[in-house]
Formats: C-alpha cells, sequence, structure tokens
C-alpha cells in the first residue's frame, strides 16, 4: 500500500512545477522603418539590455548602448540600409544572449515589394492559465500543451512566408485582454514570429476590457497614439483604426484624423486594418455599429481609394464583392474558435477554418490568398494598377 502511495506521490510530481509567473518575451520587433526599427524586449525581472545588429550575410556586429536596468526594453536602431536583411540578438549586462531574430527594413515609400499577413482573434489562453494565480504550482512543461488553442498552428505555418510584417486584428487576449495572459497567448506561441516579422496590432473588443486596452499598449510600442496609427511599407500605406476602446464614428478626433491622413497623396497601394468587421455574414452581421462603420467610413475609403480593408471579430474567413473599389475581407479565424456563417450574394468567398490571410504586393500587383494552417489556400485575389 505505502509503495502505491510512492507511485502516486511521484506521478503528480512530475505533472506539476512551481508557476512560472514571469512577464517575459523574445524580442519583438516594432515601427520598422526604411533607416531604423525599434526593438522591444519584456524581461521577467530588472536589467540592463543591448542589441547586437549586422548585414544579414557579413560577420562584425554593431552594438547599441546598454539601456537602463528595466523589464521594458525599447531600443531603437538608426541609420540602416533602406530595402536591406538585418541580423540582430540582444545581450544582458553580463553577455548572456537573451534573444535572437531578424528583419527587412522598407523600401523607399511607393517602390520596392513587401508581404505581410493578417490575422485576428487569436488569444486563446489554455484553461489551466489561471493555475498560478491560486496556487505556487503549475503544470510541468510536457503538459502544458493540453488547452493550447490553434494560435499555435497559425503561427507555425505563418512562417513558412516569411512575411516582413504582420497585422494582428485584434483579440490578442482573451477573455479580457489580462496583462498576465500576454506571455500564453501572444509571446510563446508568436515568439519566432515576434522576432522575425514587423508587428503592428489593432484594438479588439476583449483587448479593450482591461484598462481600456492599456495592457496591449505596454506590451508593445505602435506607432503614433497607439489606438490608430499610419505607417508606410514600400508599396503600401496603412491605416490602423480602433474600432473599440476609442471614438470612431463622424465628428470624432478618430474620424478626423483618419480623414486628413487619406487625404494626403501617396502613389501605392492603401489598406486599412481593424477589428470590427464593415461586412459580415457571420455573428456580427446585425450589429448596429457594422452598418454605422459602413455608412459613416466606409465612403470616406472609397472616396480617397483605399484598396483593401482587413478585420477580425467574426471568427471565420469572409471576402466580400467590393463596395466602391474597396475590397473587404474578414480574417477572425487566427486560432480561438470558429463561428458559423449565413451566405449572402455580396459574399464571393468564406471558410469555417483557421488560418490567415497572406498579402504580396509591389507597386504594379497586389495578391492576397487566404490560408489554412494546413496550408490551403482557399482563396485567391490579384488586383493590378
Amino acid at each position: 500500500m505505502r509503495l502505491a502511495w510512492v507511485f502516486v506521490l511521484v506521478g503528480i510530481g512530475t505533472c506539476f512545477r512551481p508557476a512560472e509567473t514571469a512577464y517575459a518575451s523574445a524580442p519583438i520587433v516594432q515601427r520598422l522603418g526604411a533607416d531604423s526599427v525599434v526593438i522591444v524586449q519584456h524581461t521577467g525581472g530588472d536589467l540592463e539590455l543591448a542589441v547586437e545588429y549586422r548585414e544579414a550575410g557579413t560577420e562584425a556586429w554593431k552594438a547599441t548602448s546598454m539601456s537602463g536596468r528595466t523589464r521594458r526594453h525599447v531600443i531603437r536602431l538608426t541609420g540602416l540600409d533602406s530595402d536591406c536583411r538585418y541580423e540582430y540578438r540582444t545581450r544582458d549586462a553580463t553577455g548572456r544572449e537573451r534573444g535572437r531574430g531578424s528583419f527587412h527594413t522598407a523600401p523607399p515609400p511607393g517602390t520596392g515589394k513587401v508581404r505581410f499577413a493578417a490575422f485576428g482573434d487569436s488569444g486563446g489562453v489554455p484553461w489551466w492559465i489561471g493555475m498560478p494565480n491560486k496556487s505556487p504550482f503549475g503544470l510541468a512543461p510536457w503538459l502544458r500543451p493540453l488547452g493550447r488553442t490553434h494560435q499555435w498552428a497559425v503561427a507555425r505555418r505563418l512562417l513558412d512566408y516569411e512575411p516582413a510584417l504582420i497585422l494582428h486584428l485584434g483579440d490578442l487576449v482573451y477573455p479580457k485582454g489580462a496583462r498576465d495572459h500576454y506571455r500564453e497567448a501572444v509571446f510563446l506561441p508568436f515568439a519566432e514570429l515576434l522576432a522575425a516579422s514587423a508587428f503592428y496590432p489593432t484594438m479588439g473588443n476583449h483587448d479593450a476590457i482591461t484598462d481600456n486596452g492599456r495592457p496591449m499598449l505596454e506590451a508593445f510600442e505602435v506607432p503614433g497614439r497607439g489606438y490608430w496609427y499610419d505607417f508606410v511599407y514600400g508599396p503600401v500605406q496603412f491605416f490602423c483604426m480602433a474600432t473599440f476602446a476609442k471614438p470612431w464614428r463622424k465628428g470624432s478626433k478618430q474620424f478626423r484624423w483618419l480623414e486628413q491622413q487619406l487625404e494626403r497623396p501617396f502613389d501605392g497601394w492603401r489598406v486599412l486594418f481593424t477589428h470590427r468587421p464593415f461586412y459580415s455574414c457571420s455573428r456580427s452581421r446585425h450589429d448596429e455599429a457594422n452598418r454605422v462603420l459602413r455608412e459613416q467610413v466606409g465612403p470616406l475609403l472609397a472616396k480617397h481609394g483605399v484598396n483593401l480593408v482587413l478585420s477580425g471579430h467574426d471568427h471565420v474567413y469572409q471576402r466580400f464583392e467590393p463596395v466602391g473599389g474597396v475590397h473587404y475581407v474578414v480574417q477572425g479565424g487566427g486560432g480561438k474558435n470558429l463561428y458559423e456563417i449565413e451566405p449572402t450574394d455580396a459574399l464571393v468567398a468564406s471558410a469555417v477554418q483557421f488560418g490567415f490571410v497572406l498579402v504580396d504586393a509591389n507597386p504594379e500587383r497586389l495578391e492576397l490568398r487566404a490560408i489554412t494552417t494546413g496550408g490551403t489556400v482557399l482563396d485567391r485575389l490579384v488586383l493590378t494598377r
């Protein structure tokens, strides 16, 4: 009998380890431009950190000065060559490597090419994520994949395509966008992607629940105002709208910002990304806010030549007939779970599967592919100029 209890205790011991509560990440590529980039990294404790970098294929490393002792490191690299691949690594004051990755600087505005990916609603957390809050113990590493959601499969498949940019269409962290859940929902599953593809998030309704989305803004170092912003990478100008957490209707500060930015000339493709869909045949299809978005923001996008709108919120893939020359795509199949679809005549393509959209653009051509975690191409859209 005593021997049986020994086996039981040993079995329990193999299933649990001291809880890991550190808010830590691999390096995160942010604010990628033609001659500069920002590297963000969260460390579990206060330490100094520096970035060493070099042009891919060369041997000599250049180093930044050490950051101050902190847990949130934001290190900017400047004086880079445009349209060039770089490798980098982070090191602490003892010389220990803390992470590594790569990035490809942008071509001059309106030129060159870019590959970017987009998906939303990825941020599921496993059932055991609350254990450290109630107990000093957590699951052993070999048990942690149990209960993890499909964003891990999305991340693995995306690595095959090496996008320069990732647009996250909102709901990075369920159920309430809590800071303590970022490690399991975002930092771990997307670690390799975050270190090699510039990451641009938009605020989802679940992200906004905790402190109006402050944890998302602290996790990353996004351009401009944080909630909404724009940037250019080569042949594409991107606009991020916050359709949750901040006012966006006509007359709001955000609406005026979008109108002013769109009035500025740009000789290239224009892509807007946000969380709430303008059009949907899934769960939000009857939302009043969707209708207002179509009626108030839609004409503005058509007037100023926006080519593509990407959104999440509904956990499916949908592409609609263009309205005023604007193509509307929903990709909320980033990994949490899947919804149903009730098709209409305006729906060109749809799928209830996990995946992402991949876009390749140059000044003359933009191609969008909807790809599943299994690698199947569900839909394709080609625009030419």
